[in-house]
């Protein structure tokens, strides 16, 4: 059996918890509330080159769900270091969120705003794969509000949920373009995109072919800039630093949910980017599931407190309270009341006998003032071991 960090092996554990309060949360959804399953997978052209598919389906209160599919071409190799190839991670998963809500040039509004104008704050879902829970999808999600004025909640399902709509949609494509590719020959991501549209579209497909739902199916280049992407990669990567975390530290892989969004020094909801409200559990009722601030660029956590950032809700200097990265001035001061409260209650429970009752105490004849405690018991006495009897020889 594989070994599982302990994070992990938690979430693994909380499978059917997540999927039932993500199902509640679906049913009492809001009228400006939208849920973005996401998911991304892979097939092969008939030349066997590598074709990467991110996929979406929105669900909204009182309407049909509808699908979001970007067909892409990919690398063909993790070790290639080509600059204009593109693989199925963080990088394309921010290309292909920009390319859902961007504005276009022409009318000012983007694919996803045409189909519902009325959304203002949308929940990402789906796998737990690095694509999502990855630093670099956490610092684009944080500057989603800032761009297009979204307010944004990612809430992963747990791993062996087996329960995604866009994961079984992406199941069915798979299956549509192996039996595609036994018929004819489709090359690229343009084309199999193109196939994609046709088979979905019911005026072109045949009455005895199996129904596919109707998507907004793109082909797009994915543009990949890999120095960028490295130093994006060198100023993120920053975990939560707490005593009651699986060893003291827990980083992007360890929460199930995020909110974009935290507290200012007035207490007002803001939305800053590389900043979040996290939980390990998603539902804030669970036991033990504090909600914390969460801070993944390096040298901005480095300047924040994170016992008084979690008590406040937002980030909080250090300098703010006198705090040190290693311990929190707030925090050690509780402690020492605490343990001053402990020891008063203790001196209250066992109390001294002052100096007058001893002084009787010590009086000949007097023996009701003190206790009379019974001497112990001595050691027992170790017995010694009997010696062994040697039989005579034959000889003697």
């Amino acid at each position: 059996m594989t070994h599982l960090a302990p994070e992990l092996k938690k979430h693994v554990d909380w499978m059917n918890e997540v999927r039932v309060y993500r199902k509640k949360q679906e049913e009492c959804m809001e009228e400006d509330h939208a849920l973005l399953e996401l998911d991304y997978g892979g097939t092969t052209d008939s030349a066997g080159k590598k074709v990467g598919i991110w996929s979406a389906t929105v669900v909204q209160a009182g309407r049909k769900q509808e699908h979001y599919d970007f067909f892409f071409d990919m690398a063909d190799s993790k070790k290639s270091k080509k600059v204009d190839t593109a693989r199925k991670d963080g990088q394309t998963g921010i290309h292909f969120l920009k390319e859902l809500l961007e504005p276009k040039v022409d009318d000012g509004v983007s694919l996803f705003g045409r189909r519902f104008p009325n959304v203002k704050h949308v929940t990402l879902s789906g796998d737990t794969g690095n694509g999502f829970r990855a630093y670099a999808m956490l610092e684009e999600a944080s500057t989603l509000f800032q761009k297009y004025g979204y307010t944004v909640e990612l809430s992963p399902l747990a791993p062996g949920h087996a329960w995604n709509r866009t994961d079984g949609r992406i199941a069915h494509m798979n299956t549509f373009f192996r039996l595609l590719k036994q018929k004819a020959r489709v090359f690229g991501a343009k084309g199999m995109a193109a196939a994609y549209h046709d088979a979905s579209d019911a005026k072109l497909r045949a009455p005895n072919k199996k129904f596919i739902a109707r998507s907004h199916i793109f082909f797009h280049v994915v543009p990949v800039d890999t120095e960028q992407t490295k130093a994006t990669r060198k100023r993120l990567g920053a975990m939560i630093i707490s005593d009651d975390l699986d060893y003291g530290h827990m980083g992007v892989k360890g929460f199930l949910w995020y909110y974009f969004g935290v507290k200012d020094a007035a207490g007002n909801m803001v939305h800053l980017p590389g900043y979040a409200l996290v939980r390990e559990h998603p539902d804030p009722a669970r036991p033990r599931n504090p909600t914390r601030v969460f801070c993944w660029r390096i040298e901005e956590a480095a300047r924040m407190c994170q016992s008084c950032s979690d008590r406040h809700g937002g980030p909080v200097d250090l300098t703010v309270n006198g705090c040190t990265k290693k311990t929190c001035s707030i925090l050690a001061a509780e402690r020492r009341v605490r343990l001053q409260q402990e020891e008063k209650g203790l001196l209250a429970a066992m109390p001294l006998l002052s100096n007058e009752d001893l002084v009787q105490a010590r009086k000949p004849g007097n023996c009701s003032a003190l206790p009379v405690v019974a001497p112990p018991p001595p050691p027992p006495v170790p017995r010694k071991p009997r010696a062994k009897s040697v039989a005579p020889s034959k000889a003697a």
